[in-house]
Protein backbone atom coordinates (compact mmCIF):
# COMPACT_ATOMS: atom_id res chain seq x y z
CA UNK A 1 0.00 0.00 0.00
CA UNK A 2 1.07 3.50 -1.03
CA UNK A 3 2.61 5.46 2.26
CA UNK A 4 0.32 8.29 1.47
CA UNK A 5 -2.84 6.27 1.88
CA UNK A 6 -3.88 5.42 5.39
CA UNK A 7 -3.85 1.59 6.13
CA UNK A 8 -7.68 0.38 6.31
CA UNK A 9 -9.81 0.58 9.43
CA UNK A 10 -10.97 -3.09 10.28
CA UNK A 11 -14.28 -3.21 12.23
CA UNK A 12 -15.28 -6.63 13.40
CA UNK A 13 -18.86 -7.54 14.35
CA UNK A 14 -18.97 -10.70 15.99
CA UNK A 15 -22.04 -13.07 18.05
CA UNK A 16 -23.59 -15.96 18.26
CA UNK A 17 -25.39 -18.00 15.16
CA UNK A 18 -27.85 -15.78 13.88
CA UNK A 19 -27.96 -12.91 15.96
CA UNK A 20 -27.60 -10.60 12.81
CA UNK A 21 -24.05 -9.91 12.47
CA UNK A 22 -24.19 -10.42 8.32
CA UNK A 23 -26.86 -8.49 8.01
CA UNK A 24 -25.86 -5.62 10.33
CA UNK A 25 -22.81 -5.89 8.22
CA UNK A 26 -24.52 -5.10 4.76
CA UNK A 27 -26.56 -2.68 6.34
CA UNK A 28 -23.53 -0.64 7.15
CA UNK A 29 -21.99 -1.21 3.91
CA UNK A 30 -25.26 0.23 1.81
CA UNK A 31 -24.85 3.05 4.45
CA UNK A 32 -21.21 4.03 3.49
CA UNK A 33 -21.37 6.83 0.86
CA UNK A 34 -20.37 5.91 -3.11
CA UNK A 35 -17.48 9.22 -2.49
CA UNK A 36 -15.74 7.13 -0.27
CA UNK A 37 -12.59 4.55 -0.28
CA UNK A 38 -14.35 1.92 -1.05
CA UNK A 39 -15.55 -0.31 1.65
CA UNK A 40 -15.09 -4.23 1.93
CA UNK A 41 -16.83 -7.02 3.56
CA UNK A 42 -15.35 -9.90 4.81
CA UNK A 43 -16.54 -13.56 5.95
CA UNK A 44 -14.81 -15.40 8.44
CA UNK A 45 -17.38 -18.27 7.22
CA UNK A 46 -15.26 -18.11 3.90
CA UNK A 47 -12.29 -19.47 6.06
CA UNK A 48 -13.61 -22.54 6.90
CA UNK A 49 -11.42 -25.89 7.07
CA UNK A 50 -12.51 -28.93 4.11
CA UNK A 51 -15.20 -30.55 5.96
CA UNK A 52 -13.34 -34.23 6.25
CA UNK A 53 -11.06 -31.81 8.87
CA UNK A 54 -13.63 -30.45 10.74
CA UNK A 55 -14.23 -31.72 14.75
CA UNK A 56 -16.43 -33.50 15.92
CA UNK A 57 -19.15 -32.74 18.96
CA UNK A 58 -22.00 -34.60 20.27
CA UNK A 59 -21.06 -37.59 17.59
CA UNK A 60 -21.80 -34.50 14.95
CA UNK A 61 -19.79 -32.35 12.37
CA UNK A 62 -18.59 -29.17 14.44
CA UNK A 63 -18.86 -26.04 12.27
CA UNK A 64 -19.28 -23.99 15.46
CA UNK A 65 -16.03 -24.12 16.98
CA UNK A 66 -12.56 -22.49 16.85
CA UNK A 67 -11.32 -25.88 15.77
CA UNK A 68 -13.45 -25.71 12.47
CA UNK A 69 -11.56 -22.56 11.21
CA UNK A 70 -8.35 -21.90 9.36
CA UNK A 71 -7.40 -19.13 11.91
CA UNK A 72 -3.61 -19.27 10.33
CA UNK A 73 -5.37 -18.52 6.38
CA UNK A 74 -7.58 -15.75 7.98
CA UNK A 75 -5.00 -14.03 10.04
CA UNK A 76 -2.82 -14.06 7.03
CA UNK A 77 -5.71 -12.97 4.97
CA UNK A 78 -6.68 -10.07 7.60
CA UNK A 79 -2.90 -8.92 7.72
CA UNK A 80 -2.78 -8.48 3.67
CA UNK A 81 -5.97 -6.26 3.89
CA UNK A 82 -4.06 -4.47 6.36
CA UNK A 83 -1.21 -3.91 4.24
CA UNK A 84 -2.60 -3.68 0.74
CA UNK A 85 -5.83 -2.75 1.41
CA UNK A 86 -7.61 -5.62 -0.77
CA UNK A 87 -7.71 -9.18 -0.45
CA UNK A 88 -5.13 -11.59 -1.65
CA UNK A 89 -5.17 -12.74 -5.49
CA UNK A 90 -7.19 -15.01 -6.16
CA UNK A 91 -9.66 -15.39 -3.17
CA UNK A 92 -13.29 -16.25 -4.06
CA UNK A 93 -16.00 -15.60 -1.43
CA UNK A 94 -18.58 -18.38 -0.97
CA UNK A 95 -20.90 -16.54 1.58
CA UNK A 96 -22.09 -14.27 -0.91
CA UNK A 97 -24.33 -17.60 -1.84
CA UNK A 98 -25.82 -17.82 1.19
CA UNK A 99 -29.21 -15.42 1.66
CA UNK A 100 -29.50 -12.94 3.77
CA UNK A 101 -32.62 -10.49 3.77
CA UNK A 102 -31.37 -7.20 4.12
CA UNK A 103 -33.99 -5.30 3.16
CA UNK A 104 -34.04 -1.27 1.46
CA UNK A 105 -34.05 0.08 4.67
CA UNK A 106 -33.79 -0.32 8.58
CA UNK A 107 -37.15 1.13 9.33
CA UNK A 108 -38.26 4.22 7.32
CA UNK A 109 -37.05 6.73 4.93
CA UNK A 110 -36.01 8.95 7.41
CA UNK A 111 -34.37 7.17 9.39
CA UNK A 112 -31.87 5.20 6.97
CA UNK A 113 -31.35 9.06 5.39
CA UNK A 114 -30.14 10.20 8.97
CA UNK A 115 -27.95 7.11 9.58
CA UNK A 116 -26.31 7.94 5.90
CA UNK A 117 -25.60 11.57 7.20
CA UNK A 118 -23.82 10.23 10.31
CA UNK A 119 -21.70 7.34 8.28
CA UNK A 120 -20.64 9.91 5.79
CA UNK A 121 -19.18 12.21 8.21
CA UNK A 122 -17.60 10.02 10.02
CA UNK A 123 -16.09 8.68 6.78
CA UNK A 124 -15.32 11.80 6.04
CA UNK A 125 -13.01 12.56 9.29
CA UNK A 126 -11.26 9.41 7.89
CA UNK A 127 -10.38 11.12 4.35
CA UNK A 128 -9.39 8.00 1.82
CA UNK A 129 -9.16 5.24 4.73
CA UNK A 130 -10.94 2.57 3.66
CA UNK A 131 -13.70 0.56 6.15
CA UNK A 132 -13.07 -2.78 6.10
CA UNK A 133 -16.27 -4.78 8.03
CA UNK A 134 -15.12 -8.40 9.40
CA UNK A 135 -18.19 -10.67 10.43
CA UNK A 136 -17.86 -13.84 12.19
CA UNK A 137 -19.23 -16.11 14.96
CA UNK A 138 -15.92 -16.80 16.51
CA UNK A 139 -13.75 -13.24 16.45
CA UNK A 140 -13.13 -12.60 20.08
CA UNK A 141 -14.02 -16.30 21.33
CA UNK A 142 -11.32 -18.55 22.88
CA UNK A 143 -8.82 -19.92 20.20
CA UNK A 144 -9.38 -16.75 17.97
CA UNK A 145 -7.01 -14.27 20.39
CA UNK A 146 -4.83 -13.46 16.76
CA UNK A 147 -7.89 -12.72 15.13
CA UNK A 148 -8.91 -10.42 17.43
CA UNK A 149 -5.29 -8.72 17.83
CA UNK A 150 -6.17 -7.43 14.39
CA UNK A 151 -9.26 -5.64 14.78
CA UNK A 152 -9.35 -1.63 15.40
CA UNK A 153 -12.89 -1.57 16.09
CA UNK A 154 -14.42 -4.99 18.07
CA UNK A 155 -18.07 -4.81 18.38
CA UNK A 156 -20.08 -8.05 20.04
CA UNK A 157 -23.92 -8.64 19.42
CA UNK A 158 -25.91 -10.29 21.70
CA UNK A 159 -28.36 -13.16 21.03
CA UNK A 160 -30.43 -15.41 23.13
CA UNK A 161 -30.58 -19.51 22.98
CA UNK A 162 -34.55 -19.52 22.33
CA UNK A 163 -33.91 -16.94 19.27
CA UNK A 164 -31.04 -18.32 17.89
CA UNK A 165 -32.54 -22.13 17.97
CA UNK A 166 -35.51 -20.62 16.41
CA UNK A 167 -33.90 -18.27 13.35
CA UNK A 168 -31.36 -20.94 12.85
CA UNK A 169 -33.80 -23.99 12.18
CA UNK A 170 -35.99 -21.85 9.52
CA UNK A 171 -32.94 -21.60 7.73
CA UNK A 172 -32.40 -23.87 4.54
CA UNK A 173 -28.75 -24.65 4.93
CA UNK A 174 -25.67 -22.82 3.94
CA UNK A 175 -23.17 -23.38 0.81
CA UNK A 176 -19.49 -25.18 1.91
CA UNK A 177 -16.55 -25.26 0.08
CA UNK A 178 -17.84 -28.97 -0.86
CA UNK A 179 -21.53 -28.33 -1.47
CA UNK A 180 -24.26 -27.72 1.07
CA UNK A 181 -24.55 -28.09 4.87
CA UNK A 182 -28.03 -28.62 6.30
CA UNK A 183 -28.06 -28.80 10.24
CA UNK A 184 -29.56 -32.06 11.54
CA UNK A 185 -31.94 -32.16 14.20
CA UNK A 186 -30.62 -31.08 17.68
CA UNK A 187 -27.77 -29.20 15.77
CA UNK A 188 -28.28 -25.70 18.15
CA UNK A 189 -28.92 -27.36 21.12
CA UNK A 190 -26.11 -30.20 20.68
CA UNK A 191 -23.54 -28.32 18.43
CA UNK A 192 -23.94 -24.51 17.98
CA UNK A 193 -25.03 -23.21 21.55
CA UNK A 194 -22.57 -25.50 23.52
CA UNK A 195 -19.72 -23.99 21.26
CA UNK A 196 -20.59 -20.40 21.86
CA UNK A 197 -20.83 -20.74 25.49
CA UNK A 198 -17.49 -22.53 25.83
CA UNK A 199 -15.94 -19.85 23.24
CA UNK A 200 -17.51 -16.81 24.85
CA UNK A 201 -18.22 -17.38 28.60
CA UNK A 202 -14.96 -15.53 29.42
CA UNK A 203 -16.98 -12.78 29.01
CA UNK A 204 -19.46 -12.69 30.69
CA UNK A 205 -20.03 -12.82 34.85
CA UNK A 206 -20.15 -16.21 36.10
CA UNK A 207 -19.75 -17.50 32.73
CA UNK A 208 -23.45 -17.09 32.16
CA UNK A 209 -23.93 -15.92 28.24
CA UNK A 210 -27.32 -14.63 29.08
CA UNK A 211 -26.59 -12.47 31.48
CA UNK A 212 -24.10 -9.66 32.89
CA UNK A 213 -21.07 -8.55 30.61
CA UNK A 214 -17.78 -8.90 32.60
CA UNK A 215 -17.03 -5.09 32.31
CA UNK A 216 -13.46 -5.92 33.23
CA UNK A 217 -13.36 -8.32 30.63
CA UNK A 218 -14.84 -6.51 27.76
CA UNK A 219 -13.07 -3.01 28.98
CA UNK A 220 -9.73 -4.77 28.99
CA UNK A 221 -9.78 -6.43 25.30
CA UNK A 222 -11.32 -3.47 23.95
CA UNK A 223 -14.64 -5.45 23.21
CA UNK A 224 -18.22 -3.04 22.37
CA UNK A 225 -20.77 -5.20 23.66
CA UNK A 226 -24.58 -4.38 22.42
CA UNK A 227 -26.70 -3.08 24.56
CA UNK A 228 -30.10 -5.01 25.21
CA UNK A 229 -29.02 -8.16 26.10
CA UNK A 230 -30.04 -9.61 22.25
CA UNK A 231 -33.41 -7.80 22.40
CA UNK A 232 -33.12 -5.18 20.45
CA UNK A 233 -34.40 -5.17 16.67
CA UNK A 234 -32.09 -4.53 13.51
CA UNK A 235 -32.86 -0.63 13.41
CA UNK A 236 -31.73 -0.15 16.87
CA UNK A 237 -28.59 -2.09 16.63
CA UNK A 238 -27.55 -0.94 13.72
CA UNK A 239 -27.41 2.98 15.08
CA UNK A 240 -25.70 1.84 18.05
CA UNK A 241 -22.97 0.05 15.37
CA UNK A 242 -23.13 3.53 13.49
CA UNK A 243 -21.99 5.52 16.76
CA UNK A 244 -19.39 2.66 17.23
CA UNK A 245 -18.19 3.96 13.96
CA UNK A 246 -18.51 7.37 14.83
CA UNK A 247 -16.51 7.22 18.05
CA UNK A 248 -13.61 4.56 15.99
CA UNK A 249 -12.91 7.85 14.22
CA UNK A 250 -13.55 10.81 16.36
CA UNK A 251 -16.89 11.66 15.15
CA UNK A 252 -18.27 11.60 18.34
CA UNK A 253 -22.44 10.95 18.76
CA UNK A 254 -24.55 7.81 18.81
CA UNK A 255 -25.04 4.76 21.08
CA UNK A 256 -21.37 2.94 20.12
CA UNK A 257 -20.62 2.67 23.79
CA UNK A 258 -22.65 0.38 26.09
CA UNK A 259 -22.30 -3.08 26.99
CA UNK A 260 -25.54 -5.40 28.68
Amino acid sequence: MSSSIPPPLLLALSGPSSSGKTTLARHLLRLLPPSSAPPLLIHQDDFYKPEHLLPQRAGLVDWDSAGAIDMDGFVAALRHVKRTGRMPDGFESKEGQNVVDVGKDVGNEEADQRLRERVARAVAAEGARRIVVVEGFLLFGLGAEAVRAEMDVRLLLRARYADVKARRERRSGYVTLEGFWEDPEGYVELVVWPGYVESHAWLFEGGKVEGQVDERAVEREGIRVCPGGGDWGVERCLEWVVGAVEEAVGGGGGEGKGTG
